[in-house]
This record gives C-alpha cells, structure tokens and sequence, in this order.
C-alpha cells in the first residue's frame, strides 16, 4: 500500500503546468464572484435603506463563516472527497447568492453572508490543496507568485462588475450566483490529482505569542481593518453620493495600489526591521485617514488618495508581518505559524466591522475615519511595544520576504520553508502543536 502512495506522489511532483491550468481559473472565477459579493452586498443594503450597523454585522457574518469553514473542509473532503465537496459548497454558495433577493430582513441577510463565508471558505480550501499537490519543490515559489496574483488580479477586476449592473436589482446577484457555478467547471475538468491528505496543523496560542507577539497582535488589526475596508466603506461611499462606477474606481484603484506597492515593501522588509517598514506603513495609512475626514463633497480624487492609497499600504502588510514572525521560528514550525495567523487574521476581520460599523451608526462618517485611525494607531503602538519582547533578528538571518495571500492554510506549503505536497503522516505528540 504505502508503495502505491509512493508513486502517486511521484506523478503528483511531475505534474506540468497546462495541468493546473483550470485551478487557477477555478480561483480566479470564485474570487471574482466573492469579491464582487462583498462590495455588492453592502451597496445594495445601502440601497435597500438597512441599519448601518446591520451591513457591518454582514461583514463581520463573512469572516466569522469564513472562519468556520476553514476549519471544516477537511472534514468534508475526508468524507465525500475533493470534487464532491467542492461542487456541494459551489452550488450552496451560487444559491445563497441569488437568496439576497427574496428578502430584505437584515436578519436573513446576515445569515448569507455568514452561509457564503463559510462555503467560500471551504472551496478556497479544496482548491489551494490541490494547487499544492500538483506543485513540485521546483515550482514551488513561481507557484505561490502566481497564485497571489491570481487572486489580487482577480480581486480587483471584481470590483468593477458593480459599474456593469444596477446595484439595487435582481441582475448583479444573478451574475455572481453565475460565477459561482462558473467556478466548479473548471475543477470538474481538472486531472490534476488531488492532495493525499489535507491534515491542518497549527500552533497554540500560547506558543504563537511566544514566538512572535508583535506579529499576532498586528495580524489581528490588519485583518480587523481590512474587513472594515471592504465591509463598512461601501456604506459610506454610497451614502456621500459616489455612484458606482466611483466606488467601483475607488476600490480596485485601492487593489492595483497594493499589487505595485507590495514589492518594493516586501524588498525593504528585506533590508531593514520588517516592523520598522509595518509600522511606517501603518502610520502613513493612519494619517491619510485622518485626512479623509476633511474629504470635500463628492471628490473622487481626494478620496483615492486618502482612503485608497491608505488601503494600498496597508493590505501588503500581511505578507510583511507573516514574515517578520517567521523569521523568529524554528524551521518546523514556519508553516504550521502561518496556518495559524490565517486565523488570527479572521477573528481581527469578525471583530473590526463590529467595531467601526458602529461607530459609524452612532456617531457618523468623519467617527468612522477616525475610528479607523485609531486602530491603525494601536496596531502601531502594540507592534512598537511588544516587539521589544522579541529577539532582534539580523539582516543575513532573516528569511526572505515571500508574498502570502491572506487566503487560507491551504496555500501555504508552497511557502519557501513548506512541503509542496501535503502527505498522509504519522506526526508525534508535541505540547505545541495541535491536530
């Protein structure tokens, strides 16, 4: 048995690229699809006059269901296998998606997205394993920069699928229950093999804040004031005036702003103390926030360079921070870190709109830009202090910067440090690490 597991793992390693040709369409279907979603849906609640502090719960209901299927797929997967539990989470996804429209109880819409989080989440899962096991050691890093850019691409170009129909109609739900189901074909078709096992490995808190403190603590505000970004901003945006083709503009400017800055932060970060480079991020973003709140009527080009680039220096922190704490790990414990601040990133992203939606509700749009600032403040301030816990790091000894995409664990062996392909293991008892 275990020599017939050899060989599949062989063929696995020698996979070609036209043979993962159609996963990385799947991914780049469905992160239009959700990315399209997630600044649809609150427009449309906008437009439907629901509670400001209801739009930013459905956010919040994203996250926490993108949280929880993370954490189930594998079981999924182990239960009925990888093309089976995608295309059960696809057509789930596709019909929550058009359910919008039967509605308008904030209630039931809160429970879509929740639903949507969940089976975006365990579709992300599916696929990046199976990216991993048709990845060989060779093609591991050009893999991984492909697939960030699949997904940041593809996140952007969503955000323009808003200018192309009515936000408060039955079509734009329709399109993305569309692309979802788009979205299976592809790895219905695919023959690349999927992984042996999709075993999660994580660290426990305990060990995670003793390896890196500074690096979960700015996780957790980065994913606190991304999710605010997309969840609570569109609100705003509709509610000053912007049409939108202006907030469709607004948000992808915001994306392309990040594809160009993440290289030249990921070199600095190389070169000089990666929370140096973070919290001079943060602060930049900070300020521009503050600005916003002086924002003209209707000025499409200050907001951009306020609220825009703000966002664009901030989103290529992830990769930045999950670096700085790898460089604090032991070699065994890289990906398994990682693994873990995905999820530190997600309880930030269900708590941040929480926070600045309701500031927003209750003390209106220049609270909400400052409510933003501040958090961006803290994050700058707790990076500061409690990276002076941390042993310092010298230039030669640090890892090199590698641009993760705040996915799920699933992507993340193809990291310089990970295996390229996941496989069926007997792993021994450790008072660190979980199963």
């Amino acid at each position: 048995m275990s020599e017939n597991k050899n060989a599949r793992l062989i063929r696995v390693n020698s996979i070609r690229w036209p043979r993962f040709f159609l996963l990385f369409l799947a991914v780049a279907i469905g992160v239009t699809a959700n990315g399209f979603q997630g600044i649809l849906v609150p427009v449309s609640a906008g437009d439907f006059g629901m509670n400001h502090l209801a739009v930013s719960m459905m956010s919040s209901a994203f996250y926490l269901g993108y949280f929880i299927g993370t954490l189930l797929a594998v079981r999924l997967v182990t239960r009925v296998g990888h093309i089976r539990s995608y295309a059960v989470l696809a057509s789930i996804v596709s019909g929550a998606s058009l359910a919008f429209v039967l509605t308008q109880s904030e209630t039931m819409w809160i429970f879509f997205r929740l639903l949507c989080g969940a089976c975006f989440a365990g579709m992300v899962v599916i696929v990046e394993s199976w990216i991993n096991a048709a990845t060989s050691k060779e093609l591991r890093a050009k893999t991984l920069a492909i697939y960030n850019i699949v997904v940041l691409v593809s996140w952007a170009s969503s955000q323009w699928l808003l200018t192309a129909t009515p936000s408060n109609g039955l079509t734009p739900f329709v399109v993305v229950s569309i692309l979802f189901s788009m979205a299976l074909v592809p790895v219905a078709l695919s023959r690349a093999d999927g992984p042996v096992s999709a075993n999660e490995v994580r660290l426990n808190i305990r060990r995670i804040f003793a390896i890196s403190p500074a690096g979960i603590i700015g996780i957790g505000v980065l994913g606190a004031i991304v999710a605010s970004t997309w969840g609570v901003l569109p609100i705003w945006a509709a509610g000053v005036g912007f049409d939108t083709g202006s907030i469709s503009l607004l948000f992808s400017t915001s994306l392309v702003m990040a594809i160009l800055i993440q290289w030249p932060l990921g070199y600095l970060s190389d070169r000089m103390p990666r929370s140096t480079v973070v919290i001079a991020s943060f602060s930049l973003a900070s300020l521009l926030t503050l600005l916003a709140t002086m924002m003209p009527p209707n000025d499409l080009i200050f907001a951009i360079l306020t609220v825009g680039l703000s966002a664009g220096l901030v989103l290529p922190c992830y990769s930045i921070l999950v670096a700085m704490a790898n460089d604090n790990a032991e070699q065994d414990e890289v990906i398994a870190l990682s693994s873990s601040l995905v999820l530190v990133y997600g309880v930030g992203a269900i708590l941040g709109p929480l926070i600045t939606g309701t500031v927003y509700s209750y003390l209106g749009e220049s609270a909400l830009f400052v409510s933003i600032s501040l958090l961006l403040g803290f994050g700058v301030v707790s990076i500061q202090t409690l990276k002076l816990m941390e042993p310092s790091v010298l230039i030669l000894e640090k890892s090199h910067f590698v641009a993760v995409p705040a996915t799920s664990q699933g992507i993340l062996p193809l990291h310089e440090n990970g295996d390229a392909v996941t496989t069926q293991s007997s792993c021994k008892d450790s008072g660190n690490i979980t199963y």
